[in-house]
């Protein structure tokens, strides 16, 4: 949980690394949730953009097949954020109706009442983690407290780029400049 935005972290960790002379390449790792910013990404230098859900949907990844069509449909308008008000925002399975999202965000506001401090803010991470349900051992139910990255609303856009171009889904991405997808330490990576 952060209140900086991946831009914010990239744009801070190129800079370090120039100021230093060094060498390296930026993976990042989350935190991407349109095919423009993936874009801004590759074409301001980084190496490579780590998509976890797309990743989840392939066959290298064993789940049954309610997860997969859960995970598969998940859209933009599929998450929302709690803990914007204390400044550790945390984006959770939200199509409107969980009532896990509800009672995160009224403790939420519990908190937010007897005033914003660092043990607040450490209450309500606690309460996140203590009831977060890691999404491959979720079945997206209204009751779950499922937290994704924002990139899991990119799941039904790729799917279907996939389908479409190759039904296996290994070889290319298209849309704007085609990318391909390579395996990088276990993960799925758009490379340029």
């Amino acid at each position: 949980m952060s209140g900086e935005t991946t831009l914010v972290l990239y744009s801070t960790a190129k800079e370090m690394l120039h100021s230093s002379a060094k060498s390296l390449d930026v993976l990042i790792w989350g935190g991407v949730s349109t095919p423009e910013a993936a874009a801004a990404f590759l074409s301001t230098g980084a190496a490579g953009i780590v998509f976890e859900s797309v990743h989840w949907l392939t066959d290298l990844v064993v789940m049954d097949d309610r997860q997969r069509q859960e995970l598969a449909g998940l859209r933009m308008d599929s998450t929302a954020l709690v803990g914007l008000d204390l400044q550790v925002p945390c984006r959770l399975f939200n199509k409107g109706n969980s009532l896990a999202f509800k009672k995160i965000r009224a403790f939420e506001e519990a908190l937010c009442g007897a005033g914003i401090t660092d043990e607040s803010r450490r209450a309500f991470v606690g309460q996140v983690q203590a009831s977060a349900l890691h999404p491959l051992d979720s079945h997206f139910t209204r009751s779950e407290v499922i937290p994704l990255g924002v990139e899991g609303g990119l799941c039904r856009v790729v799917c279907r780029a996939f389908r479409s171009r190759n039904r296996e889904g290994r070889d290319r991405l298209h849309g704007g400049d085609a990318v391909l997808v390579r395996r990088c330490g276990g993960e799925e990576v758009l490379l340029p």
